[in-house]
């Protein structure tokens, strides 16, 4: 019984992110106001029904776009100072610089990025405040090499 309520949980795992990634590859192309669930949903062969036992609407599936890409860009960050050769300075230049090519490529990558970033703002401020903590951590982190 666990295997198989295992394996049925990742099923359903693979499948929300079969979603959330077309809808992220949508979101990117068109903005997020001209793309529908319908959409989302035939990018992966499913109907629009089916769909919604995965996410409730679209402000969920582009929340959890924007959870993801939160978490991989702190990833990158905390990658980019944990390296153990490099002085205080030399992680907060690395934080700097990291954090300035990831918003680069998210500009250059991203057509429609301003769109999703102000509705991730309005619909999910709790998100960019939890984002804004993080990197706060990762800051504090590259200080406290300095002490």
């Amino acid at each position: 019984m666990n295997a198989v309520n295992t394996s049925q949980k990742n099923i359903e795992l693979d499948i929300s992110s079969q979603i959330v990634e077309a809808a992220h590859n949508r979101f990117r192309h068109y903005g997020y106001g001209k793309t529908t669930m319908a959409e989302i949903a035939a990018d992966i062969g499913m109907s629009a029904a089916n769909l919604y036992r995965y996410f409730k609407n679209k402000q969920d599936i582009i929340a959890e776009c924007a959870n993801r890409s939160m978490c991989e860009r702190l990833d990158r960050l905390r990658v980019a100072i944990r390296k153990p050769e490099l002085s205080a300075i030399e992680r907060l230049k690395a934080y700097v610089l990291t954090d300035l090519v990831i918003s680069q490529e998210m500009a250059e990558n991203d057509e429609k990025i301003n769109e999703l970033v102000n509705n991730i703002t309005l619909q999910r401020p709790d998100m960019v405040y939890s984002k804004i903590e993080a990197e706060n951590a990762v800051i504090e982190e590259i200080l406290s090499y300095g002490n």
